[in-house]
């Protein structure tokens, strides 16, 4: 389920944010704004998961109480571009309780090293386009990692492994050839 979510509302409904941000598709206001909301509501989704209770107080992991699992990888997956390019602080602090999951995720080690934690996030957002339909001002490099680490994380979840260091350790090379 968790995979799925991520693949479907926090990966494909705000890909034109990200493609109008680097210029690959012309910026068209209302399908941006559109797709914009539906990701927020996915982060809405996420918060009120992150604030049930569950007996021993809110969650911790998205799946499992006592450690995170590939439910939580998944989510971080579909996150990762987002706030990193274009998900600032402002839009952030509406989720208090999803933020302090990554960060608890980004501590957990052999997840940093894979994610290169602490991650820099976006702080102020970019301008995404303009009327006139300009795209964004991402470089060909930053565009490359865009896409292409998010095409490399699918490949390799969706791989037989045995355990999450071969998982994060496939994510974590696909992820450093395409931004090194």
């Amino acid at each position: 389920m968790w995979a799925s979510f991520a693949d479907q509302e926090l990966y494909l409904q705000p890909s034109p944010v990200g493609a109008a941000l680097t210029g690959a598709t012309p910026f068209i206001k209302e399908l941006v704004e559109e797709k914009e909301a539906l990701f927020k509501r996915a982060l809405g989704r996420l918060e009120v998961h992150f604030e049930e209770q569950n007996g021993q107080g809110r969650r911790k992991w998205l799946v499992r109480e006592d450690e995170w699992s590939l439910a939580d990888l998944s989510v971080a997956g579909g996150l990762y571009w987002a706030f990193k390019f274009w998900v600032d602080k402002e839009f952030r602090k509406d989720f208090p309780r999803l933020m302090e999951w990554w960060e608890r995720l980004m501590q957990e080690e052999v997840v940093g090293k894979a994610y290169r934690a602490p991650l820099v996030m976006c702080e102020t957002r970019p301008v995404v386009g303009n009327e006139e339909g300009g795209g964004g001002k991402l470089s060909r490099n930053e565009q490359l990692g865009f896409y292409g680490a998010r095409i490399m994380f699918n490949l390799c979840r969706i791989m037989p492994h045995n355990g999450r260091e071969m998982f994060l350790s496939c994510w974590h090379q696909s992820h450093t050839r395409l931004l090194c």
